[in-house]
Formats: structure tokens, sequence, C-alpha cells
């Protein structure tokens, strides 16, 4: 994924919140750039994993949503959000 630099003086929340604004303004490659600068940080959060995996899905790269839903899955198995985008990703791969 790519890194975005210029977001590594803020603070994880700030990053986050970024992501998140860029997807609600419907500009997801600029939301995969920056959720792939928290993933390349830190690839263990469940959240970030699960926005990667629904981007993926977005731009119809199965093999790329499957992968990051099975990791948010692992990190976050209570989380129903989860597993719907899991099977999604199954579904469609």
């Amino acid at each position: 994924m790519p890194k975005a630099p210029t977001h590594a003086a803020h603070g994880l929340k700030d990053v986050y919140a970024s992501a998140m604004a860029a997807m609600q303004a419907g500009e997801a490659a600029k939301a995969l750039e920056i959720f792939g600068a928290i993933h390349d940080a830190n690839p263990k959060v469940a959240e970030v994993e699960y926005q990667i995996a629904r981007l993926f899905l977005g731009f119809d790269r199965f093999g790329r949503a499957l992968f990051h839903a099975a990791a948010a899955a692992a990190l976050a198995p209570g989380q129903p959000a989860v597993w719907a985008t899991y099977a999604d990703a199954v579904a469609l791969e």
C-alpha cells in the first residue's frame, strides 16, 4: 500500500478521521492511501483492516478485500460488520 508521509506528524485518531472523511466525500483512492499509511505503521488495527477491505470491495479487487477482511475478522471476531464484509469478499472472490 502507498505510504502517506504527510500524515506522520498527526495523531492516529486525526489520521483515521481524515481517511473516514475522504471515504464520506467519495474519495476512495485518497482514503485507501491514508488507511494504507496507518496499516503500514500498525498492521494490527482491526478497524483499519475492515475499512481497507470495504474499499477494495468497492474497487472490485476481491482478493485484496478478502485478505484484509480475514485479518479484520481475526483481530475482531466479535464484530458482525467485519463478518458481513468478510462474507461479501468470499462470495465475490
